[in-house]
């Protein structure tokens, strides 16, 4: 199914950071064409290491940065006459004129790099951000990437999803969807949640003789944070982003960091990639649900899904610059 869900109240796509690439995509002088937030954009890393995101067609002719431009110094060569782009979107060169063309620009993107993972900010009407993606370690106490697998071994692409970011974050308040659709032997308890500006946190009890337990830190729309462990501590991290394409269609990325000892091999072990792989699989449940789903705004919540749900979709508001009913 490709339509719009008539049910759906909101006409923009939301605000917030989205992940658009993991760093390992994007060596030195690499070049990545995408699509997201309903533009053509080229995603590049100068020789200073740095990542840019820029409109991807050239101003001259409209030829697309990400097919076929290269990195020279911190510019981009568009393919087709040479002009070269700064990381700031300006003209700083054509190689068969006496100088560059100053009144054309191109539009730059806000980005920022963290813990193996390229974001970038999108505002539907062009606003600053007023807020920051928080990093792992200052959501998970004890928390180092040098202590885990690379996470470009654990993590996997669903690419153009029927789906919008938020129906991706309800299911962290649906705490029934996990035994109907992931296959879990009861359903967890929600043993509470809380709203910190652009922040959800929830947590779940899984029960169980180990008392596993699941707390889920949501940065806006696009980006959710698993923390998972038991009573022996935290047992691994997972991100779950989802970033708008167009209309209802979205690019899914789901990364799970998985703490190793320092004895450990490079890769997991052969249970560990069995458990990891049965673990990624499980966002592929959801995509089945998504892509025939019929958003209702105005459902009939049992007693017990009406609080976190209605806290959830009242909090999830401020990320459209636009007035819906709650």
């Amino acid at each position: 199914m490709t339509h719009d869900d008539p049910g759906w109240p909101y006409s923009v796509q939301p605000s917030g950071w989205f992940q658009v690439a993991w760093s390992a995509d994007l060596p030195v002088r690499g070049v990545i064409a995408c699509r997201y937030f309903d533009a053509d954009l080229v995603l590049f890393r100068d020789e200073q290491g740095r990542t840019r995101m820029l409109d991807a067609h050239c101003a001259h002719l409209g030829a697309h940065l990400g097919y076929g431009g290269k990195v020279e110094g911190n510019d981009i060569v568009c393919p087709f006459h040479g002009w070269r782009w700064s990381g700031d979107g300006r003209n700083t060169r054509i190689p068969y004129s006496t100088g560059p063309n100053r009144g054309q620009r191109l539009r730059t993107w806000l980005v920022r790099e963290q813990d193996g993972v390229i974001l970038a900010w999108h505002d539907p009407f062009g606003s600053e951000p007023s807020w920051e993606p928080p990093t792992l370690a200052e959501i998970v106490d004890d928390f180092s990437l040098d202590d885990c697998y690379a996470v470009q071994q654990t993590s996997r692409l669903w690419h153009d999803v029927r789906v919008r970011p938020q129906m991706v974050v309800e299911n962290i308040v649906d705490a029934a969807h996990f035994q109907y659709v992931h296959s879990m032997p009861s359903i967890p308890t929600i043993l509470g949640f809380r709203t910190e500006g652009p922040h959800f946190v929830v947590e779940h009890s899984f029960g169980g003789e180990r008392g596993s337990a699941v707390r889920i830190h949501t940065s806006g729309l696009g980006l959710m944070v698993g923390v998972f462990g038991n009573e022996g501590g935290v047992t691994h991290v997972e991100l779950q982003s989802t970033t708008p394409i167009e209309r209802d269609r979205s690019d899914l990325r789901d990364s799970v960091w998985l703490r190793r000892s320092p004895t450990s091999a490079a890769e997991p072990s052969a249970g560990q990639r069995a458990a990891l792989d049965r673990q990624l699989a499980q966002l592929g449940n959801d995509v089945v649900i998504w892509e025939y789903l019929s958003y209702r705004q105005k459902a009939p919540l049992t007693p017990e899904e009406n609080k976190p749900y209605r806290a959830l979709r009242q909090w999830a508001g401020q990320f459209y610059p636009e007035t819906a009913d709650v």
